[in-house]
């Protein structure tokens, strides 16, 4: 065995698979994946296939010294490689309820959720700002603007 070969591919394989855990679990995706991710609990099935196949690499490139058994279980560990890769892209191209940008719609649910109508030159506050109507604002909107 080959301890410079396999403690990277081990700790690579352990990453990926935290990552799958954590979208299929949570639904949680790396800030660097968000935009381009639509499914993200498939895309979390896809990490932990191609983590196991890290693992299943591993196993028989390094530590299994029979060579018969070697060809046979590298050989499988890259099919299952390419499955989970597939299953990946599958998460990227699927419609999982997701918006385009990736970005949830709670925190702006909240917000709205704080602000009230304010009269027409009447002053207001919500957490952390003052809010005044001004003369800009016309009479069809929401009557709030920023000073």
């Amino acid at each position: 065995m080959k301890p410079y070969l396999a403690v990277p591919l081990v700790l690579i394989a352990l990453l990926i698979a935290v990552s799958g855990v954590a979208a299929v679990a949570r639904g949680w995706v790396l800030p660097m994946n968000r935009r381009h991710v639509h499914s993200p609990r498939v895309y979390g099935w896809g990490q932990l296939v191609a983590a196991l196949a890290l693992c299943w690499q591993v196993l028989f490139g390094l530590v299994i010294s029979d060579s018969g058994t070697r060809h046979w279980g590298t050989l499988t560990g890259g099919a299952i490689l390419v499955v989970g890769l597939m299953v990946m892209m599958v998460g990227q191209l699927a419609g999982g309820g997701r918006e385009g940008s990736g970005h949830s719609m709670v925190v702006p649910m909240r917000l709205a959720a704080t602000i009230r109508r304010i009269p027409d030159g009447a002053c207001g506050t919500v957490p952390g700002e003052t809010m005044c109507t001004t003369s800009r604002v016309s009479a069809g909107t929401s009557g709030v603007a920023t000073t």
